[in-house]
């Protein structure tokens, strides 16, 4: 498709999820401006790039924060007042974040892929939506990287092995957050450090999916700079979990970002935390932070 000299350009989003009993959903939002229901886009700020834009305005709109993970598409029409308008998309996994009423959007829907082809108002977006597979999820792979939730503190932990150390109770509150984001991904592999507090971490996840959790030498807290880089690049094309210590995730980014993901956010590790690692474009990944939610 030829792209007008003189155009609008914009930026949207196809926000997806792998519902582990309905499949595949897309969020569509209704505008009570225009009576439509419609995917989420909007204009390029000065100075702004097309996939900023399109996450920003995403945000904006329906509240969630995402990590690109391709681009989808390019859609081009007219306006009324005959100025042609271009958006680019891509397909995007939410975060962070939740839907409120807001003045461009006021409703917003899960939908499998064939119900909310039926619903959208537009050709454009139904061609879009039809275009995603339905293995959309496994065609494209993405690494959850996961420091395990609070445990107490080491020095006053009564035990005399730490490899034991349980959850405290913020701990299991913010595995209540990890599991709620992380069990609409299409994750097929759990990979842990054999202590008991990563293996906590991931075990509601695991229960809700049905995935059974690997315990792994190269995730516990003595584990060689190698045998981290090793696992990652062997789960690299995959939809894996990797719940690990605050020694080790920060080996697991380093080795990502020496060959070639961009951190879009600033580093951070908090426990309870999750980095997402995904690929938006050929083999060109980002990697974005999701603080603890407790």
């Amino acid at each position: 498709m030829s792209q007008p000299t003189n155009h609008i350009a914009a930026g949207g989003g196809l926000i997806l999820r792998q519902h582990h009993r309905k499949g595949l959903q897309v969020l569509i939002c209704y505008r009570r401006r225009y009576d439509d229901w419609s995917l989420p886009k909007g204009k390029l700020d000065p100075g702004e790039g097309i996939l900023g834009a399109a996450l920003r305005e995403v945000e904006e709109e329906t509240g969630f924060r995402c990590a690109p993970i391709a681009h989808h598409g390019k859609v081009e029409y007219t306006l009324k007042s005959g100025t042609d308008k271009v958006v680019d998309y891509w397909t995007m996994e939410p975060i962070s974040g939740s839907f409120s009423p807001n003045d461009e959007i006021q409703r917003v829907k899960w939908l499998t892929l064939d119900d909310a082809v039926e619903a959208l108002s537009y050709k454009h977006d139904r061609r879009l939506v039809k275009d995603v597979s339905a293995s959309w999820a496994v065609d494209h792979p993405v690494l959850y990287l996961v420091r395990h939730a609070h445990a107490g503190d080491r020095a006053t932990y009564e035990g005399t092995d730490d490899t034991r150390r349980p959850l405290s109770v913020r701990g299991w509150a913010q595995v209540e957050g990890i599991t709620k984001l992380l069990h609409h991904r299409g994750i097929t592999r759990l990979i842990t450090s054999p202590y008991v507090r990563c293996f906590e971490t991931l075990l509601p996840l695991s229960e809700k999916l049905g995935v059974a959790i690997e315990p792994h030498g190269a995730l516990a807290e003595e584990a060689s700079y190698s045998d981290v880089a090793d696992l990652v690049d062997e789960v690299r094309g995959e939809r894996a979990a990797l719940c690990s210590h605050g020694n080790i995730i920060p080996a697991a980014l380093q080795h990502l970002e020496r060959t070639g993901t961009q951190m879009v956010d600033p580093f951070d590790c908090k426990k309870g935390s999750i980095w997402v690692a995904t690929t938006p474009e050929g083999q060109q990944t980002q990697a974005r932070y999701v603080p603890p939610t407790a």
